[in-house]
């Protein structure tokens, strides 16, 4: 009799135990974007190998869309849109190294197999204008529309380049991306899990701006394509968004 009752106790006590250790359904997670150059921090204003020649970034900034996370035909949320701007945290190498953080409430816990996400806006959004926007909105600011393209600015890439490699930086590259067409989906396959017995999920992903100064398969020139802005730079808008893919992974 002793030995059942035991049992008994024992048998709640391991009921017991089981429900407190029950994984939370949900967890907070966060993005955190880094921007490298040749795998390295990248900082703007700082000198960085070109070929022969140095470039200095001094503007990155998207437009982020659509961020899911994937499991089979499962799927979780985390970004409808999000405007994200390295200019101010990758002064430093501190900075840089940081990066930028993306807060995402309640997640789904669970182990995912892949991210996937937008650079720039879908079709539908790229339809609207600052107008229809509340001043606090990220497509409020109509220094991202440009009225040529009947649509936004997905990207800002802009700095300066020494082609001579003798300290002289007082030329200048811009790239702006836009137009339905350049829209790209990224989509990076790396095991994600979201734990609900853990205080600081985090997803690292890094971008290096290095593999985007690529078309027809050679790095640009800067000193014969420094500009893309409109219908006559389309290819170098094209070859930068399709470098996406490659330019971005998860790091872990």
């Amino acid at each position: 009799m002793k030995n059942l009752i035991f049992l008994f106790f024992a048998v709640i006590f391991l009921i017991t135990s089981c429900k407190k250790e029950e994984e939370p359904a949900t967890a907070d997670l966060k993005i955190n974007l880094t921007l490298t150059y040749d795998g390295n921090p990248l900082v703007f204003n700082q000198n960085q190998s070109y070929g022969d020649d140095f470039i200095k970034m001094t503007r990155f900034a998207f437009f982020l869309t659509n961020m899911n996370l994937r499991q089979g035909q499962d799927s979780a949320r985390l970004v409808d849109l999000s405007f994200v701007d390295f200019t101010t945290s990758s002064s430093t190498l501190a900075g840089a190294t940081g990066g930028l953080v993306l807060k995402v409430p309640t997640v789904k816990t669970g182990t995912y197999s892949s991210i996937d996400f937008g650079i720039g806006l879908p079709k539908a959004v790229n339809a609207t204008k600052p107008a229809d926007y509340p001043s606090s909105h990220p497509l409020a600011d109509a220094g991202y529309y440009w009225a040529g393209w009947n649509g936004y600015i997905f990207s800002k890439m802009e700095g300066k380049y020494d082609s001579s490699a003798t300290g002289d930086f007082s030329n200048g590259y811009t790239f702006h991306t836009g137009l339905d067409e350049n829209y790209k989906v990224v989509k990076l396959t790396s095991p994600i899990h979201v734990d609900g017995n853990k205080s600081d999920n985090v997803v690292h992903i890094s971008l290096d701006v290095k593999k985007l100064f690529v078309m027809n398969g050679v790095q640009i020139d800067l000193e014969a394509v420094n500009q893309a802005h409109g219908p006559s730079n389309a290819e170098v808008i094209e070859a930068l968004t399709s470098n996406y893919q490659s330019a971005f992974e998860i790091k872990n």
